[in-house]
């Protein structure tokens, strides 16, 4: 018997041959989309900024708040990567510039134009950027590791990188790192 039969400019199937291509888009609708997180997959949400022509991902997770930058306050006896703090509502909170952070020093030149706030464990601090790009998702799986040119300093405050060209921050071990230049029994 022919599966396929010609009707009336359309095509009529037998039963068998409709069962099988419905019992075939059932099976490609229940099927993992490829690049989809795996069942337990760590996912990680981040947003992308850019600072001085780089782009950096902090996780959605430990942002509370992204600022328009007004005056930042300079403190002395800070870290180079301390830009200085504001005031945000009453709270005095400290700026940090992400690639001086990473690199252990040098000099900022460019004036952020936007602060993104992390917290962590009790733990607040700001970060400059120059824009705020966009938010991506990922598996922990779908991260390339740091660049073996990464100073062992920034390796360890960069999870990785997404998509060829973002590094992903590690916002808790940036939050307590000593490079920040606060003692963290104090803070």
């Amino acid at each position: 018997m022919r599966e396929l039969e010609a009707n009336e400019g359309g095509i009529a199937l037998d039963d068998a041959a409709r069962s099988r291509i419905l019992h075939e888009r059932a099976r490609k609708l229940a099927a993992v989309p490829s690049g989809e997180a795996e069942a337990g997959a760590e996912r990680i949400d981040a947003v992308v900024f850019s600072r001085n022509g780089v782009r950096y991902g902090a996780e959605l997770a430990m942002l509370r708040e992204i600022h328009v930058c007004r005056e930042i306050a300079w403190v002395p006896s800070t870290p180079a990567s301390c830009l200085g703090v504001i005031n945000l509502r009453g709270e005095i909170l400290p700026i940090f510039d992400v690639p001086l952070l990473l690199a252990g020093g040098g000099e900022s030149v460019v004036t952020p134009q936007r602060i993104l706030v992390i917290e962590s464990e009790g733990r607040r601090i700001g970060l400059a950027a120059d824009e705020i790009e966009d938010s991506i998702s990922m598996t922990k799986d779908e991260l390339q590791p740091p660049l073996a040119t990464f100073a062992n300093s920034r390796a360890e405050l960069v999870r990785g990188i997404a998509r060829g060209e973002v590094e992903i921050l590690d916002s808790r071990k940036l939050l307590l790192s000593e490079s920040l230049g606060v003692d963290r029994h104090h803070a």
